[in-house]
């Protein structure tokens, strides 16, 4: 028969579970700083995005003839269009109802107007990133219609790309 030799084992070490508290809860900080970080360089990144495409949208086309420019921009002049466009987004803001959960972001709405400011053609042409704003951006347009109607010798229909912002309140 064999003699088995017991061998001491060190005795545990005392748990210090506020310690272990502390340090659970600093990681758990780090961690939502790290995803605040993320978020916000997220919607920056959204934003530009959109105000990139509204501005590209509300530029003269590229392949417009140098004719057309220069009669449209003769009839009306660049700072009435800019007035008419701050109308335009202040009449909308008036309309503006955020969704029930708050959330934050721009949606970019593209639609025409008609000369007497009826709306149509209503789009989303660049997503929040949250499907709630977007619909509420689309519904805000519906219920603006009709719009300040824009400045004699822009034509018949103007096409529009407004970037719609949400701040979560």
């Amino acid at each position: 028969m064999k003699t088995v030799a017991k061998v001491a084992r060190p005795a545990p070490k005392p748990v210090d579970r506020q310690a272990e508290a502390v340090a659970r809860r600093e990681a758990e900080d780090r961690e939502a700083k790290r995803n605040e970080r993320r978020d916000a360089a997220r919607q920056a990144a959204r934003q530009r995005t959109a105000e990139q495409r509204a501005a590209a949208l509300s530029a003269p086309a590229r392949g417009a003839e140098p004719q057309q420019r220069a009669s449209a921009s003769a009839a009306t002049s660049a700072s009435e269009i800019a007035a008419w466009r701050g109308q335009v987004s202040a009449h909308l803001n008036q309309f503006k109802r955020s969704p029930a959960d708050g959330g934050s972001g721009t949606a970019l709405v593209s639609f025409s107007v008609n000369a007497h400011g009826g709306v149509s053609g209503v789009r989303l042409a660049g997503s929040s990133g949250d499907p709630a704003l977007d619909a509420a951006a689309l519904a805000m347009i519906a219920r603006a219609d009709p719009v300040p109607p824009p400045p004699p010798g822009l034509g018949s229909r103007i096409s529009l790309s407004i970037p719609v912002r949400f701040s979560g309140e």
